[in-house]
């Protein structure tokens, strides 16, 4: 797997109450985890119904996977 892991990234959602902006990082929609509004309290359960952020999450790493060996293989 590659040094980088685009699960731990950070990404802003808005709260669907009062839209106010909420950092989260990736793995939090993968595991469907609950995060809270820091302006009005309320708790948001994150959904990946579809699995899309799982799959995506997957792809992602595999290419970066397969472009570190390319990389290493040129040199």
């Amino acid at each position: 797997m590659s040094d980088f892991n685009i699960s731990k990234t950070w990404i802003s959602i808005n709260c669907p109450k009062c839209d106010y902006s909420i950092d989260i990082q990736l793995r939090d929609a993968m595991i469907e985890s609950t995060v809270y509004c820091h302006n009005c309290k309320i708790s948001i359960k994150l959904l990946d119904g579809s699995a899309s952020a799982s799959r995506n999450i997957k792809s992602i790493e595999n290419k970066l996977d397969e472009l570190n060996r390319t990389l290493k293989n040129l040199f």
